[in-house]
């Protein structure tokens, strides 16, 4: 378990992967009372289809690379980088009419703390 700060409370959230079809790693946190808390990544494969194959170039045995959504209810979720098994590759990025924000990830399950 880790903890996310939101909208003035602290929770605590499991790391939940799934593979999206494309096989795309999804990253979701799950809260321990409330159930589904965050889904952290966004499949993007036809809108930066380059982003989610260096996604999946970072897949390996230990790691997870995904591409994670940093916008709409997920603004503020940056905060998981404190925690060694989140890291951000590379700068953030923009999509989209609206400018809509992600980043590439790796998420490596080994570094949560027990």
């Amino acid at each position: 378990m880790i903890q996310v700060t939101m909208f003035g409370k602290t929770y605590k959230v499991a790391v939940e992967v799934a593979q999206y079809s494309n096989g795309l790693s999804a990253i979701s946190l799950i809260e321990e009372d409330m159930g589904p808390f965050a889904t952290l990544s966004v499949n993007l494969q036809d809108v930066a289809p380059d982003m989610v194959s260096a996604a999946k170039a970072l897949t390996d045995a230990d790691q997870r690379g995904f591409i994670a959504k940093l916008y709409s209810e997920n603004e503020g979720l940056e905060q998981l980088l404190e925690y060694p098994a989140f890291e951000q590759v590379g700068d953030a990025f923009t999509f989209g009419p609206f400018g809509t924000k992600a980043a590439l990830w790796t998420f490596n399950p080994s570094k949560l703390d027990t």
